[in-house]
């Protein structure tokens, strides 16, 4: 064991006083790194016109749209580069919302038309309709703990039906006149949106009364249409095969200052040890070039070590024997920006040789 997993925790980068901690669009195209608690905006890319919408998927990716008329586009956002990249032809989409297993919710704006609930294959750029909103007026989107909500100028904080797209309200008080743009789900609970207009600025909105409290002010040009927090997990590489597929290795949990993230793996063979691994480098490690082909060292099949390995660890699963390595760690309260690379390992038996995940970024910005 090199360097123990709370020791290595101790020696990361301190958060600052200030932080933008969320990627944004604006409808001119502008990407921007947003401060969640000042408003504080940086440019950091431009594309093309339309940016109308955000979402990030279960795998970490961001999303967004283009307008090169007469044509609409989905768009593929790097949230470190803020370069923008088009990926698949869509429709008039107003906004985005995660709807995982590969895909996405968009609300389509139909002009004096009841809007509709479409869902997005993001690898194949499939649109499926749901159907009828039935309303004009649907404005934002974000899916938080299961639920669709969606913003209405005039009701507030709806909620979206994703088997029918039905709209329903089940707020008591309607909160709608705020000139809410874009939503998206807070990883300290609720809601956080943005509004445009002469003082736009910040909201946060409880998702069990729809109450919207106001937050930062924004720059008066923002014009902002979507923005996602910038920490996700994303899984690269692929696992190699040991017992009863691919060792797939993801995240669960939030990426934040105090919050425990859980990394698990499955398809381990039973009966075996596993060890943990994560390092601050994919590109290197020793002097050698990653991803690392381990098949000439150990015997193995299509494994490869996708992390340099600043902290490994043996562990035994989640109940020994498991085909299941899971492992929880608490982020320090005071961490700051830092990407982390972790990866899992099957030991195997000894007659066996061992397998590898595929790598797993965890890109932190608090």
């Amino acid at each position: 064991m090199r360097t123990v997993l709370a020791t290595f925790l101790l020696t990361l980068p301190l958060a600052e006083a200030s932080a933008q901690d969320m990627v944004a669009v604006s409808w001119t195209g502008r990407v921007h790194a947003l401060d969640s608690s000042t408003g504080a905006l940086t440019e950091i890319g431009i594309g093309p016109m339309g940016a109308n919408a955000m979402a990030r998927d279960e795998t970490g990716r961001l999303w967004s749209t283009a307008r090169l008329l007469p044509n609409f586009f989905l768009t593929r956002i790097d949230a470190v580069t803020g370069a923008v990249a088009f990926s698949h032809l869509s429709i008039d989409l107003r906004c985005l919302a995660e709807a995982g297993a590969g895909a996405l919710w968009g609300v389509e704006s139909q002009g004096g038309a009841p809007s509709r609930l479409w869902r997005i294959d993001t690898a194949t750029g499939v649109h499926t309709l749901i159907g009828s909103v039935g309303s004009t007026l649907v404005q934002a989107l974000a899916s938080h703990q299961g639920v669709l909500y969606a913003w209405h100028p005039v009701n507030g904080l709806v909620v979206l039906d994703p088997v029918t797209g039905l709209l329903s309200d089940p707020f008591v008080a309607g909160t709608g006149g705020q000139g809410i743009q874009w939503l998206g789900s807070h990883p300290a609970g609720g809601l956080i949106g943005g509004t445009i207009g002469l003082t736009p600025r910040l909201v946060r909105i409880d998702t069990a009364t729809g109450v919207v409290t106001p937050g930062a002010m924004l720059p008066a040009s923002a014009d902002l249409r979507g923005a996602e927090f910038a920490s996700f997990a994303m899984p690269f590489g692929s696992g190699c095969v040991v017992g009863n597929g691919p060792l797939t290795l993801r995240a669960i949990g939030t990426l934040a200052p105090g919050q425990t993230v859980t990394v698990a793996s499955t398809n381990h063979l039973p009966q075996t040890m596993h060890a943990f691994a994560m390092g601050l480098s994919r590109t290197s490690w020793n002097g050698q070039p990653l991803p690392l082909l381990l098949d000439p060292l150990t015997g193995s099949v299509g494994c490869r070590l996708y992390t340099s390995l600043e902290v490994t660890q043996l562990h035994f699963g989640s109940g020994f024997p498991t085909t299941t390595m899971s492992l929880p760690f608490a982020l320090p309260t005071w961490i700051g920006a830092v990407d982390l690379h972790v990866q899992h390992f099957d030991l195997n038996q000894p007659w066996n040789p061992p397998g590898s995940s595929n790598g797993l970024l965890l890109h932190i910005r608090p």
